[in-house]
């Protein structure tokens, strides 16, 4: 509501390539987990930050996701306790744009194409999101993990 003083204000959060940032840069940021998957040792994080499943690239290169829910759920676990501080993790999203669905080159980027409609990305999204909250139910609305037990 327009002059209301109490609500929180929104947090922007810096997409980043760069998963060493979390450490330098101290601003909320937005890391890609096929960014982080490689590290043998992570980064602290400085600021809040969130963590994107990398789902353009995995459906641009595959056309269909090369990573289960339980691997993924188990690398955001591990981001929860070794970076620290992440706010959220996005769901293994199937992103709509016409080149993720069709296939074919947009310059010199190749896409594999999936070959579903944009209907059956919706569904595969949203049943991502309640296959990893079923999977994971420490992370509330797998968005918050809280540390297990």
């Amino acid at each position: 509501m327009a002059g209301d003083t109490t609500s929180t204000p929104p947090l922007f959060l810096l997409g980043t390539h760069q998963p060493g940032w979390l450490a330098r840069v101290g601003l909320p940021l937005f890391v890609a987990d096929p960014r982080l998957r490689v590290y043998k040792t992570l980064p602290r994080a400085a600021a809040p930050w969130a963590l994107d499943s990398g789902g353009f690239s995995e459906l641009q290169k595959y056309g269909r996701w090369t990573v289960t829910p339980r691997q993924y759920i188990a690398r955001v676990r591990r981001y929860r306790d070794e970076v620290g501080r992440l706010l959220w993790a996005a769901p293994q999203d199937w992103m709509c744009e016409a080149d993720v669905i069709n296939g074919g080159r947009v310059g010199p980027v190749v896409f594999a194409g999936t070959g579903l409609s944009v209907g059956e990305h919706q569904r595969r999204t949203v049943l991502n999101y309640a296959q990893l909250r079923d999977l994971a139910p420490t992370c509330h609305s797998f968005r918050s993990c809280k540390a297990t037990p």
